[in-house]
């Protein structure tokens, strides 16, 4: 309509990853890479247009009835604030999935919200109070209760912490790795920061631009990551430690939209003419890491 005639922009494009049981797997990326667009639609949140998903051997794009696949599966918001109801207090917000699932008698339901609250270090009193009566990362917290009310077997937790201070934020960490040993839980954690990466998950797989560039174990991507990506990423990282001098250069602002090549050839300092003409495949470079670059190849 306004003259553009530029290659399009695709929200997320030919991501694909697993989540085993009891395993947290952290995707990452800088902005707009697509993170939070794929922890949507794992959960149907957001409809993809093609593709395939499945969620415990099955097919949830052919599913109409999503009820208890949400039982299952559930979800934990960046902005604590905005996705708890302003007109709600904790207890109507904490007692309406256990409601909607059947899962507890009305008369158990406030001892219900009470134990949860608890858990998550907040006190029985707070199911009284609203969300505007409450700091960032308590809010957190109530947002993490609720997705424990339903007893999930998956989270998927879309940078719930980057919101909150950073003495809030190991807080958080803490409560979300005691409850995942309590629970068994499986967890899809959405994160840019790559020590909290390292912090909370087993596995982690680095988006850029919707495809994924490397893959593998938690230590191996965070010290020794393969990626020119990935490598850019943790020198883009802050560290306390005025006296050290900067590694490899952080990321370019200049980025090409062309379908053609690699996506990350226009920023990357080691990019060829191949990696300009041909995308490269994920392929295995040591035992469980794998990368997506011309340059860093098997063997």
């Amino acid at each position: 309509m306004f003259g553009g005639g530029g290659s399009p922009v695709r929200a997320v494009d030919q991501v694909s990853f697993v989540v085993e049981p009891g395993e947290t797997l952290a995707l990452v990326g800088e902005s707009g890479s697509g993170k939070s667009t794929t922890a949507r639609m794992a959960l149907r949140l957001l409809e993809p247009t093609s593709g395939e998903l499945y969620f415990q051997g099955e097919d949830l794009l052919a599913r109409r009835d999503l009820h208890s696949f949400r039982r299952k599966a559930q979800f934990i918001f960046q902005d604590p604030f905005s996705s708890l109801n302003p007109r709600h207090s904790i207890q109507t917000i904490l007692a309406e999935p256990l409601r909607l699932h059947g899962l507890a008698p009305r008369a158990e339901i406030p001892e219900r919200v009470r134990a949860l609250l608890e858990r998550v270090g907040l006190r029985a009193e707070h199911a009284q109070r609203y969300p505007h009566q409450f700091s960032g990362g308590q809010r957190q917290r109530i947002g993490i209760a609720r997705a424990l009310a339903v007893e999930p077997e998956l989270i998927v937790a879309d940078e719930p912490v980057s919101a909150l201070d950073v003495s809030v934020q190991a807080q958080v960490l803490n409560l979300l790795l005691d409850l995942k040993e309590e629970r068994g839980l499986s967890m899809l954690f959405i994160a840019h920061d790559l020590a909290v990466v390292r912090m909370v998950s087993q596995r982690v797989a680095v988006l850029y631009r919707g495809r994924l560039v490397e893959l593998g174990s938690a230590d191996a991507v965070c010290t020794a990551p393969l990626h020119p990506y990935t490598r850019a990423l943790m020198a883009a990282a802050p560290f306390p430690d005025p006296g050290r001098r900067p590694g490899e250069p952080t990321l370019q602002l200049t980025a090409s939209n062309s379908d053609r090549g690699c996506p990350y050839a226009g920023r990357c300092p080691l990019a060829s003419a191949v990696c300009k003409e041909e995308i490269p495949a994920l392929v295995e470079k040591a035992s469980g890491h794998q990368v997506a670059c011309h340059h860093e190849g098997p063997g």
